[in-house]
C-alpha cells in the first residue's frame, strides 16, 4: 500500500518534482524579465531619430534626457524642443494665446505638391486666440500727436502680417461684405432676418480719413516720441516691428487643409464692437473643418543648415510673439483703468 501511493505521487503532476539530468554549470541562463516584450511602429522613424541626434548635436538635449524620456525617440525630441521654447517663451503667456508646436512626419498624399516629401514639419497652432482692445490706446496717441495712433496701428499690422493671422476691422469688412452678398442671392422675402454689423462705424475717424503713408515714414514719426509720454508703448512696438523683419524660413501648407490658420489675435477698437461681433459669428465655425498651421517650417534633418534654420525660424516666431503679447498686455491694462 505504501509502495502504490510513493507510485502514484510521482505520477501525479501535480507532485512530481522536475529535475534536471545535465550538471549546474557557471554559466546561469539570464533573466528575461528585464529584456522589453512589446514594440510600436513608428513611420518614418528613421527621420525621428535623426532629429533626435541633431537636437543633441545642438546641445539641445543629451544622454539623461534620453534615459528621462524611457529611450523613446518622439517624447526625447518634443521634450527637447520644449526646452529651447522655454527660453524664448514666457509660460505666463499662455493666459493670452494657446499656442503648441507639433514636429510631424508626413502629411499625407500632398506631400510631393507642397515639397514636403522626406522632411520634418515643424507646425506652430492655436487653440485660443489672444484679444487686445486697442482704441483707448490709440486715443491717447493721437491726442499726443494727430497720425501718431494711426503710424502705431498700421505698423502693429504691418509687423504682424507676415507672421501670424489677425483678425482685425479689414477681417470683419469682409465678414460684412460676404453676409450681403448672401442676401443679394436670397430671396427678398428673407432679407430683414440679416442683421449687419456696420464694421466701418467702429472704426476711428483718424484711421479712415488717412491715407496709408510708407512704413518708414511711420516708423520715423513714432521713434520722434520714444521718449513722450506714451514711449513705453512705442519701444515695445519697434521691438515686435524689428523681430517682424528677420530673414526666415515659413512655409505656406495650406493646400492640404481646408481653411487658412485660425486667428492668433482679435484687434477691436472698443468692447463688443461690430468687429468683435464679426469675430464671434465666424468663430461658431473655426472647427468645423482642418486649418492650416499659423506657422510651418518644412526642414531636412540630414541638412545642418536646414536644421539651423528651422530652430531659427521657430525661435524668432516664439520671440516675437513673447514681445507682441507682453504689449497687448499693457495696452488691454490701460483700457480697464
Amino acid at each position: 500500500m505504501e509502495g502504490a501511493t510513493a507510485l502514484s505521487s510521482l505520477r501525479d503532476p501535480s507532485t512530481a518534482r522536475l529535475m534536471s539530468l545535465a550538471p549546474q554549470h557557471g554559466l546561469a541562463i539570464p533573466v528575461l524579465s528585464d529584456v522589453e516584450t512589446n514594440c510600436s511602429y513608428q513611420p518614418n522613424s528613421a527621420l525621428i531619430y535623426q532629429l533626435c541626434r541633431v537636437l543633441v548635436e545642438r546641445g539641445l538635449a543629451d544622454g539623461a534626457h534620453w534615459k528621462e524620456a524611457g529611450r523613446a525617440a518622439l517624447p526625447f525630441a518634443s521634450r527637447a524642443v520644449q526646452r529651447m521654447l522655454d527660453n524664448v517663451w514666457d509660460s505666463r503667456l499662455d493666459e493670452f494665446v494657446k499656442y503648441s508646436l507639433e514636429i510631424k512626419d508626413e502629411l499625407g498624399e500632398d506631400e510631393q505638391k507642397l515639397g514636403v516629401r522626406g522632411r520634418l514639419t515643424a507646425m506652430v497652432d492655436t487653440q485660443m486666440s489672444g484679444y487686445l482692445k486697442i482704441g483707448p490706446a490709440l486715443d491717447r496717441l493721437e491726442q499726443e500727436c494727430p497720425g501718431l495712433g494711426t503710424a502705431f496701428y498700421r505698423l502693429l499690422q504691418s509687423s504682424l502680417a507676415r507672421w501670424i493671422r489677425v483678425y482685425d476691422h479689414t477681417a470683419a469688412g469682409y465678414y460684412e461684405e460676404n453676409l450681403r452678398e448672401m442676401m443679394e442671392q436670397d430671396d427678398p422675402e428673407n432679407e430683414e432676418a440679416y442683421e449687419f454689423p456696420q464694421v466701418e462705424n467702429a472704426i476711428p475717424l483718424y484711421l479712415r480719413e488717412k491715407d496709408h503713408d510708407e512704413t518708414h515714414v511711420e516708423r520715423a514719426l513714432l521713434r520722434r516720441f520714444r521718449s513722450g509720454a506714451c514711449g513705453d508703448w512705442i519701444e515695445r512696438l519697434l521691438r515686435v516691428h524689428r523681430i517682424s523683419r528677420l530673414r526666415v524660413r515659413h512655409e505656406r501648407v495650406g493646400d492640404y487643409y481646408d481653411d487658412p490658420p485660425l486667428p492668433s489675435l482679435l484687434v477691436v477698437f472698443r468692447e463688443h464692437d461690430a468687429i468683435e461681433a464679426c469675430f464671434d459669428a465666424e468663430a461658431q465655425y473655426f472647427y468645423e473643418v482642418s486649418h492650416e498651421p499659423i506657422f510651418a517650417v518644412p526642414f531636412a534633418v540630414e541638412s545642418s543648415q536646414e536644421c539651423d534654420a528651422a530652430i531659427r525660424s521657430i525661435t524668432a516666431f516664439f520671440r516675437l510673439n513673447t514681445e507682441l503679447f507682453e504689449l497687448i498686455e499693457v495696452l488691454n491694462k490701460l483700457c480697464s483703468v
